[in-house]
């Protein structure tokens, strides 16, 4: 991290909220910089102690299967979207739609209230797989499948390179994964060919799969699978519904269970419901003893290493 830094940035930047929660945190007083109260816009210098006090609100990660005619967002009259299928249906009112698909589409879309993960998922520098499975209205050729792989020129724009895989039974199917997303980028690619679009279902998103969803189905994301899309995205998942009581480039976040220290002074152990909000914070001294008065934090209890 470069410093000086706005400390809404910073807050981000360190996986703890996203930058607009991260302002809500700071105008509630939550967050303290030095044992001060933290005020908008402050600057961030390296050293700096900042500490967050309570917990961030849960986070939550759904996937769910967008089917035809609905609207990712902002419908019009008479229309629907998610947000209200979700609240007429489930009672779901705290999530929303992360991306979005076209009303004749269908298929995965990530619904959460982690504003931490939308820059990352979303920006195509970063390149993360979305996988759609593809029906057209005619036989596709060997030509077709090597140009939609190698790229395809859609009103001067050239697409870039993506892995598609015919169907072995269905001689008008196949599947493509892209690493980026323009505006009807798989139909304006098929056009471009002289195909036309019948039908498109998105089926992945990073590791995230619609699996065997039916239109308007949802299932929540965690565990190991909410882990890898996390730092797929590069969010710190043990921050995620634990937040650390202070923050800062001297603290290391430690997991659940038994962890021996290479200063070889202490280990500790803490129980899993807790969470992984221990804190460790290391000597001045590369390789210098860690002290316990100081050095051990919350929810844990400190034992000898065995000799």
């Amino acid at each position: 991290m470069e410093f000086p830094m706005r400390i809404n940035k910073y807050l981000a930047h360190t996986g703890i909220a996203s930058r607009r929660e991260a302002d809500t945190l700071i105008e509630r007083g939550q967050i303290t910089v030095n044992g001060k109260k933290a005020v908008m816009g402050q600057s961030i210098n390296e050293g700096d102690k900042v500490a967050l006090k309570g917990e961030t609100k849960t986070k939550k990660y759904l996937a769910y299967y967008k089917g035809r005619g609905t609207i990712t967002h902002s419908p019009g009259e008479k229309e629907v979207d998610i947000v209200m299928r979700l609240e007429r249906d489930f009672g779901i009112t705290d999530v929303s739609p992360v991306g979005r698909l076209d009303k004749a589409s269908e298929g995965l879309i990530i619904l959460s209230n982690d504003g931490r993960i939308v820059g990352p998922l979303l920006d195509t520098d970063n390149s993360h797989e979305k996988e759609y499975s593809v029906e057209v209205d005619k036989d596709i050729s060997t030509l077709f499948a090597h140009l939609m792989q190698n790229g395809v020129d859609i009103e001067g724009y050239t697409t870039k390179p993506a892995k598609v895989t015919p169907s072995g039974k269905n001689t008008k199917k196949f599947n493509i994964i892209l690493t980026e997303g323009k505006k009807h980028q798989i139909r304006r690619m098929c056009a471009a060919l002289g195909y036309q679009v019948k039908s498109l279902k998105r089926v992945r998103i990073a590791n995230i799969e619609l699996k065997n969803l039916k239109p308007n189905q949802y299932r929540k994301v965690a565990g190991e699978e909410l882990e890898a899309f996390l730092q797929v995205l590069g969010i710190n998942y043990k921050r995620m519904n634990g937040a650390p009581r202070e923050l800062g480039s001297a603290v290391f976040l430690l997991p659940p269970g038994l962890v021996s220290l290479p200063s070889g002074k202490l280990r500790f152990r803490f129980p899993a419901r807790t969470g992984p909000d221990f804190l460790l914070r290391p000597s001045s001294r590369p390789g210098a003893p860690v002290s316990s008065r100081a050095d051990a934090a919350v929810h844990c209890d400190s034992l000898p290493v065995p000799s």
